[in-house]
């Protein structure tokens, strides 16, 4: 069966690991949405944490958010010209928004509409609140697709477990907010999710383990190092994907998925086909069906170019038997 659509986790599955989109899979996604298969960036990060240069795609028209908790359509704004990059009106243009790598509704040319949004129980909030904290523990959260953080994390990531190759990236992309836990309890009603930064791997498993048994309305999941990914349990880049299935008239079959982390495995389950890259966690890699090439060596593209060859093959002897 032809594939007409493809989710794709960004960091350090469709971008390397410093966050770089390469030309080679920026050139197979460009070609594979002129053939009209649908492209869907699914992500923990938030809406305004997503590079410009994957929002602005000519042709990308849905994003997954926050591991699920938000969908959006991206439509063009009036007056936008999407081939030059020339935008109609007071918008700001590409060119002024890639100094900063940062997307914003003020500042896109496309207009992001929220199709779907699993915003966290008040309850869940409290309860979260309440079972972590302590030493060694700060929070980052996303409120409206903008993501907020302590000072301290964002100042220095790594002392709170951070990789080096990741600071550029929290430190372009979080406000920073003083008193981050009243914060969070302050806007309790509207959370898209809460990370809990532990830089103790010890610490960090037991409190999940913890989380895990006393928090059963959460989506807990995990893609770094140093994150405890807390949304609400209808959340997870697997529902996403299957409200797009629902809403544009796909089918499982019809749709491939590529991730890296644990955060992927259940979308790569979702898909017909789930492809790891060859970096990706063992959680992940148990949930696929194919491990592609690295991050780092376009597993993309190659994974891409590979399952539409199988796809033709397979249509063209189906045909020939008919």
């Amino acid at each position: 069966m032809a594939i007409r659509m493809i989710a794709l986790d960004l960091d350090r599955t469709t971008l390397d690991r410093e966050g770089r989109l390469s030309e080679e899979n920026r050139e197979t996604l460009q070609a594979v949405m002129r053939q009209g298969i649908l492209v869907i960036p699914a992500s923990g990060r938030s809406l305004d944490s997503f590079p410009m240069e994957i929002l602005e795609m000519p042709g990308l028209e849905y994003v997954i958010t926050s591991n699920g908790a938000a969908v959006y359509r991206l439509s063009c704004r009036e007056g936008a010209d999407t081939e030059s990059g020339k935008t109609g009106g007071t918008w700001e243009t590409r060119g002024s928004q890639r100094s900063s790598g940062r997307a914003s509704a003020e500042s896109m040319r496309k207009v992001p509409v929220c199709l779907q949004r699993f915003l966290l129980r008040p309850a869940m909030v409290r309860k979260v609140m309440e079972l972590t904290g302590g030493e060694g523990i700060t929070y980052e959260t996303f409120v409206e697709g903008k993501a907020y953080a302590d000072p301290a994390y964002v100042s220095d990531p790594t002392a709170f477990g951070a990789v080096r190759e990741a600071v550029p990236y929290i430190q372009r992309t979080r406000t920073p907010v003083e008193k981050i836990r009243e914060f969070i309890l302050e806007h309790e009603d509207c959370l898209d999710s809460i990370d809990v930064i532990v830089g103790d791997p010890e610490k960090k498993k037991a409190l999940m383990e913890l989380l895990r048994a006393q928090c059963r309305e959460i989506y807990l999941t995990t893609s770094v190092e140093q994150l405890i990914e807390i949304s609400d349990r209808k959340a997870g880049k697997h529902s996403g994907i299957r409200f797009l299935q629902e809403y544009l008239g796909i089918l499982p079959e019809e749709t491939a998925a590529f991730g890296d982390a644990d955060n992927d495995a259940e979308m790569l389950r979702e898909a017909g086909i789930g492809i790891a890259v060859r970096n990706a966690s063992p959680v992940c890699k148990a949930a696929a069906d194919a491990v592609t090439l690295s991050c780092e060596e376009n597993g993309v593209a190659y994974g891409i170019r590979e399952i539409l060859r199988l796809a033709a093959e397979y249509a063209d002897t189906y045909h020939g038997r008919c």
